[in-house]
């Protein structure tokens, strides 16, 4: 299992970071962005909600990033957190 987490609170560099992680993705790579500390929504990279025009906070939330689905869920599952598929962007694997 591959993870990888962006969090603005813990490492200063994780927004741009995150930004370039999400910039180098064609569609075969997911993301968890983390509400609270039980509930998180499942993305397929890109999404639709991720598409700005200004610099933002991108991982003020935290952000699990992975190729596998299967892999974010055994890490939500592990850490305790609630996952719903984000309803715009489809992140079933292909």
């Amino acid at each position: 299992m591959i993870i990888t987490l962006y969090d603005s609170r813990d490492d200063p560099t994780a927004d741009e970071a995150f930004g370039r992680w999400y910039q180098q993705q064609t569609g075969e790579a997911f993301f968890l962005n983390q509400h609270g500390a039980h509930q998180a929504t499942l993305h397929r990279a890109p999404c639709g909600h991720y598409v700005f025009h200004e610099p933002v906070r991108l991982a003020q939330r935290r952000k699990v990033c992975a190729e596998r689905v299967a892999d974010l869920r055994q890490w939500a599952q592990e850490a305790g957190i609630a996952i719903r598929d984000c309803t715009d962007c489809n992140p079933r694997p292909i």
